[in-house]
C-alpha cells in the first residue's frame, strides 16, 4: 500500500482528535464509498472520515480515549468490507501482498473469470444460431444445455458477485453487485420455471443471464486494467525507494566499499557511499566527490544537475557519473520522496466538493434503482400491457449488438425484462470513479512533472481562479541579493561600514542580511563584537557594537528612534531605488552613518511565467516589502500594472483579504516564513521546493523543481483534472439520467425500443470504462497544454 504511518496520529490540545488511516478492501462502486463513510462515522467518538474508492483508504479522525483503531477496523470488517491498520512500510510483510501486487492478483483473478464467462458466452451464441437462420446443432441447441450453462456462470464467474450483493443487501448498503445480483437471479428463476412448468406458456431465456455476467465482467477487467493505468505514476514513485543502502565508516570515497544494510536501518549522522548509476538511498549532504545527479523523478527536470562538496541530494534520485560519499539527513518518512509519495496519496482522500454531492447521491443509488425496478415491473404488469396491448405482440429489441423481433407472450416476462432491465444498466460506479480516478491521474503526472497537488478541493479551487499573487524577494527574483554599493558618510569608510552592517546582520535570517553577511566574509572584513540583537519583520534590526547602538532597517525604522535624513542622502537613496536597488539605511545613534544597497536579480523565466499567466486571462499581482519606487521598477520590467509596495508581513494576508472581497478567487505565491499566512488565507497556496518548511506545509501545491514557470503547469494541469472530474460526472450523472427511463420502457409504447438485459448489461459495463479510459487521456491533454 502507499506511504502512510501507521496510525498517523495528529493531536490537538483542545479536542484530543487523532487520526488513523484503514485499507480497505470490497468496496465495489460509490454506493459502497457512502455506505463505508456511513459506518465509520456511527461509531461512538469518530468524529469524521473520508474514503477513496481507487486507493481504497479511510482516513478516520476519532476522540482519544473513546475508541481504538483497531476496533474501528474489526466493527467496519464485521460489516463486509475486511479492513486494517495502514502499517508504516510499503514493503512486503509478514507475508502480506502490497497494494500493486494485490491489484494484479486481482486483475489476474477477474480474468479468469472473464475467460470462464467468455467460454460459457461462446457455448450460448453457438446454441442460438438456428434463430437467426443457421444451423441447429444437436447438443448445444437443447434448452437444458443452456439451463445448464446458466447455473455454471451463476456458480463460478458470478458467485463472488452474487455473494457480495446478498451480504450487502443484508447489511442494509446495496451496491453495484446487488443490483447485476437481483437482475441476473431474477432471469435465471424465470426461466426455470418456465423449463420446469411448460403449460405456463412463459420463455426461456437462459442465454440473458450468461451475456448479461459475459458483459458485466468484461467491464469490470476492462476497468481494473485502467485503473491499474491509473496508479502506475504513483506506483513508479513508491518503486523509487532504494531498499538497501552502503553504509561506510568515514566521509569518504576512498573508504572500502562498505557494508550494505536496509536502508530503513540507516539513521542520521551516518555516512553513505554512493556509486556511479546507482539510486541514492536518503537525503544528504554531498561530503566527498563530484558528480551529476538525475533528478527527473523528482523535480520533472530531464537535464542531470552537477553536484558538489555541500550540495544536498534525494533519496530516489539517480547518481549517474562519480562516486559519492553523502551525511545523511534523512530517511525513511522523512525524506523528500517519501512526502511527496505521502502528498499524493492525501490528495486522494480531499474530495473535491462536487465529488461529495455525487458520493452522496450514489449512497442512496441503489436504494433508488431497486425502487424504480420495482415500480417498473407493477406498473407494466398492471397497467401498462392493459394501456398499450399492441407492445405484447411485436417488440424491437436492441441487444447492443443486433436487433431482432421477438414475440411477447406474457405481460409477466415483459415487466420482468424490463425490471431487470432497470436494475442491470444503473451505474453508480461511474459516479463513483468520476473524482478519484481523475484526481489519482492528474496528481500523478503531476508527482512527474515536479508539481505536489494536495487535493481535490484545490484542483475545483484553482478551476475559478482568476488572480495569482506574486511575492518578490525569493519568488519572482531569485533570492539572493549582493552588495552594489557601500557608502559611509562621516569618517568612515566603507569596509568600516560594510563590516559594522555585517555584525548587526548576523543576528538574524533575512535574505538581505544573509547578502551583507557574505559581502563582509569575501572581503575578509572582522566584525566587531555584537550584542542584544533584535529585529523587527518587514522594518530592520538593531544590536549594541562595540558599545554602541545600531540600526539597520528601511526609512521608518531609522525615523521611528529620532534618527534624521537629511533631503542630499534621500535624493542619494532614491537614485539607487531607480536603478532597481534595494537601500538599507544604517544608524549608529544618533546619526545616520551609511547607505548599503543591494540588488536581487529576476528569475530568468519570471517575464515569461507573468506574461503566459496573463494571456491565460489571470491578474498578476506583484507584493513587496520594498519602497514604492523599487516596487514600480520591478513592475513595469516584468509588466505588471498592479503591485503593492512596503507591504510588512502581517500586511500580505490583509491584501489578500481585501482582494477576496473583491470577489476574486486568488492564489498566493510565496517561499518565506513571512508569507505563510497570505498563503493561509489564499484560495490555493503555491510555494516553492526551496521555500521554508512553514510555506511548504502550508501551501496547496508545492513545486518541486526551480523553474518559476512550473507555476503555470500547476495552474493548467489542475484546471485539465478538474476538466475531467467535470467530463465524468456529467457523463455519469447524464447516463443514468438518460439510460434508466429507457430501460424502464419509456421508448416503448411509441417506438416499440426494448432494452434487453443484455444490451442493458452492455451499457453499464461500458460507463464505468469510459469514466476512467477518460481520465487516463489526461495526460495527452495536459502534455498538449503545455507545448502550445
Amino acid at each position: 500500500m502507499l506511504q502512510i504511518g501507521s496510525i498517523q496520529a495528529e493531536t490537538n490540545a483542545e479536542s484530543a482528535i487523532k487520526t488513523t488511516t484503514l485499507d480497505v478492501s470490497g468496496m465495489k462502486c460509490a454506493g459502497c464509498v457512502k455506505a463505508v463513510e456511513r459506518q465509520l462515522i456511527q461509531n461512538n467518538g469518530v468524529t469524521s472520515a473520508c474514503v477513496n474508492l481507487i486507493t481504497e483508504v479511510a482516513v478516520v479522525k476519532y476522540k482519544e480515549g473513546t475508541i481504538e483503531p483497531e476496533k474501528i477496523a474489526e466493527k467496519l470488517s464485521l460489516k463486509g468490507f475486511p479492513s486494517k491498520i495502514r502499517t508504516s512500510d510499503n514493503s512486503h510483510e509478514d507475508g502480506k501482498l502490497t497494494a500493486a501486487q494485490r491489484r494484479k492478483k486481482e486483475n489476474l483473478e477477474q480474468l479468469q473469470k472473464l475467460i470462464t464467462a467468455a467460454i460459457l458466452l461462446l457455448f450460448s451464441a453457438i446454441g442460438h444460431l438456428e434463430h437467426i437462420g443457421g444451423p441447429t446443432i444437436p447438443v448445444l441447441s437443447n434448452i437444458w444445455f443452456h439451463a445448464n450453462l446458466a447455473t455454471l456462470a451463476l456458480i463460478f464467474p458470478a458467485r463472488s458477485i452474487i455473494i457480495d450483493g446478498a451480504r450487502s443487501l443484508w447489511h442494509k448498503m446495496p451496491n453495484m453487485n446487488t443490483l447485476v445480483g437481483l437482475g441476473t437471479i431474477s432471469a435465471y428463476l424465470a426461466s426455470c420455471v418456465a423449463l420446469l412448468f411448460p403449460q405456463l406458456g412463459w420463455e426461456c431465456f437462459f442465454d440473458e443471464p450468461v451475456m448479461l455476467l459475459g458483459f458485466v465482467i468484461l467491464g469490470r477487467t476492462l476497468e481494473g486494467r485502467a485503473r491499474s493505468r491509473a496508479t502506475k505514476a504513483l506506483e513508479s514513485l513508491i518503486a523509487l525507494k532504494p531498499q538497501t543502502a552502503r553504509l561506510i565508516g568515514k566521509p569518504s570515497i576512498d573508504q572500502a566499499s562498505g557494508i550494505e544494510i536496509p536502508v530503513k536501518q540507516v539513521r542520521i549522522g551516518e555516512w553513505v557511499k554512493v556509486l556511479p548509476s546507482e539510486k541514492i538511498p536518503v537525503d544528504g549532504k554531498i561530503v566527498d566527490g563530484i558528480t551529476a545527479v538525475d533528478e527527473s523523478s523528482i523535480t520533472g527536470e530531464s537535464l542531470p544537475v552537477s553536484k558538489e562538496i555541500g550540495n544536498v541530494v534525494t533519496a530516489g534520485t539517480i547518481n549517474k557519473s562519480g562516486a559519492i560519499a553523502v551525511l545523511v539527513t534523512g530517511t525513511g518518512k522523512d525524506t523528500t520522496l517519501a512526502k511527496i509519495i505521502a502528498s499524493v496519496e492525501d490528495a486522494q482522500i480531499h474530495k473535491a466538493p462536487v465529488q461529495k454531492l455525487a458520493d452522496t447521491v450514489a449512497g442512496y443509488f441503489a436504494y433508488g434503482v431497486i425502487a424504480i425496478a420495482s415500480v417498473t415491473f407493477l406498473f407494466w404488469y398492471f397497467a401498462g400491457t392493459h394501456i398499450w396491448p399492441e407492445v405484447l405482440t411485436t417488440i424491437t429489441t436492441h441487444s447492443g449488438l443486433h436487433g431482432m423481433e421477438i414475440a411477447a407472450t406474457s405481460p409477466l416476462l415483459l415487466s420482468l425484462k424490463l425490471a431487470i432491465a432497470v436494475l442491470v444498466i444503473a451505474c453508480p460506479c461511474a459516479l463513483g470513479l468520476a473524482t478519484p480516478t481523475a484526481i489519482l491521474v492528474g496528481t500523478g503526472i503531476g508527482a512527474e512533472n515536479g508539481l505536489s497537488i494536495r487535493g481535490g478541493d484545490i484542483l475545483e479551487t484553482i478551476h475559478k481562479l482568476n488572480t495569482v499573487i506574486f511575492d518578490k524577494t525569493g519568488t519572482l527574483t531569485a533570492g539572493k541579493p549582493k552588495v552594489t554599493d557601500s557608502i559611509p558618510f562621516n569618517d568612515l569608510d566603507a569596509d568600516s561600514l560594510l563590516a559594522i552592517a555585517a555584525a548587526v546582520e548576523s543576528g538574524t535570517n533575512h535574505p538581505l542580511a544573509e547578502a551583507i553577511v557574505t559581502s563582509a566574509k569575501q572581503q575578509n572584513l572582522t566584525l566587531p563584537s555584537t550584542t542584544a540583537f533584535y529585529t523587527e519583520p518587514g522594518l530592520g534590526v538593531s544590536a549594541i557594537v562595540s558599545g554602541k547602538q545600531v540600526y539597520l532597517g528601511n526609512a521608518e525604522w531609522i525615523a521611528r528612534f529620532g534618527i534624521i535624513i537629511n533631503p542630499e542622502i534621500q535624493n542619494q537613496a532614491e537614485s539607487l531605488a531607480v536603478a532597481g536597488k534595494t537601500v538599507v539605511y544604517v544608524a549608529s545613534y544618533p546619526r545616520l552613518i551609511g547607505l548599503i544597497a543591494l540588488q536581487d536579480i529576476l528569475r530568468p523565466d519570471a517575464i515569461e511565467t507573468v506574461k503566459t499567466l496573463q494571456k491565460m486571462g489571470l491578474e498578476v499581482v506583484l507584493l513587496s516589502g520594498d519602497r514604492e519606487i523599487v516596487a514600480r521598477a520591478i513592475a513595469r520590467e516584468l509588466g505588471i500594472s498592479q503591485y503593492f509596495a512596503s507591504v510588512k508581513p502581517d500586511g500580505k494576508a490583509t491584501i489578500v483579504r481585501s482582494l477576496q472581497q473583491d470577489d476574486r478567487i486568488v492564489a498566493m505565491i510565496g517561499d518565506g516564513i513571512n508569507d505563510a499566512p497570505a498563503l493561509a488565507r489564499a484560495d490555493i497556496g503555491i510555494s516553492l521546493h526551496h521555500s521554508t518548511d512553514v510555506a511548504r506545509e502550508t501551501a496547496g501545491i508545492v513545486l518541486m523543481g526551480e523553474k518559476l514557470t512550473d507555476v503555470v503547469k500547476s495552474i493548467q494541469l489542475s484546471q485539465a483534472t478538474f476538466n475531467k472530474i467535470r467530463q465524468n460526472l456529467i457523463w455519469a450523472l447524464g447516463y443514468n439520467i438518460l439510460a434508466i427511463p429507457v430501460a424502464a420502457g419509456v421508448l416503448l409504447p411509441s417506438f416499440g425500443i426494448l432494452l434487453s438485459p443484455v444490451a442493458a448489461a452492455a451499457l453499464m459495463a461500458s460507463s464505468s470504462v469510459i469514466v476512467v479510459t477518460n481520465s487516463l487521456l489526461l495526460r495527452r491533454q495536459f502534455e498538449r497544454s503545455i507545448s502550445e
